[in-house]
């Protein structure tokens, strides 16, 4: 199951948010863009259609 589709069954929008967040805030240098203040969203895009952890690692269940 991809994390977009995990997303969208969470029972709720706290559930929502700790996925996002978990996943942003574990890989904020991937998705930081060497010395400039913006945010490349790629890879963020990249693991909503995977099955990785927030960890972007290989996911062992699901």
């Amino acid at each position: 199951m991809s994390n977009f589709e995990r997303i969208k069954q969470c029972k709720d929008e706290y559930e929502m948010t700790d996925l996002i967040c978990g996943y942003i805030s574990n890989n904020l240098q991937k998705m930081k863009k060497k010395n400039d203040p913006c945010f490349n969203s790629q890879p963020f895009l990249e693991w909503l259609k995977s099955n990785r952890n927030i960890f972007d690692e290989e996911s062992t269940s699901q």
